[in-house]
């Protein structure tokens, strides 16, 4: 699905499956195009709003989100990158779900703190 397609209806709340790809393209997307703060706040919303049309409010993650956010913002703020295919061919393990857990102990993104609100890295700093 391009880039446009996928905005709208991530927007609309109408796909019926959003894989981690799906999460780290609309974040690109809107980093590039809204700049970093707008950005991550129409992730975030956005995220929240499929979530609950989905019946599936539970499952955001808020540590997961901004450590995400975080990792695409660094890349558009270098601006070494003009599409998203580029972006991903030279950062592939932003692509791994479990890239997180080279920063985070398993059980602390299993906490209800680390679901509701930003934790810290407690394995090693972020780059």
């Amino acid at each position: 699905m391009d880039e446009t397609r996928l905005l709208e209806r991530f927007e609309a709340g109408t796909l019926s499956e959003f894989h981690h790809r799906d999460h780290i393209a609309i974040t690109w997307s809107y980093l590039r195009r809204d700049g970093v703060e707008a950005g991550s706040q129409r992730v975030k919303a956005g995220i929240l709003a499929l979530a609950a049309a989905h019946d599936a409010s539970a499952k955001y993650h808020e540590t997961l989100t901004q450590f995400w956010i975080g990792r695409v913002a660094a890349e558009v703020a270098a601006g070494r990158f003009q599409t998203f295919e580029a972006f991903i061919a030279a950062r592939p393990e932003l692509l791994d779900k479990g890239y997180a857990l080279q920063f985070y102990r398993p059980e602390t993104l299993a906490s209800a703190q680390a679901r509701t609100g930003w934790l810290e890295p407690d394995l090693r700093p972020l780059p």
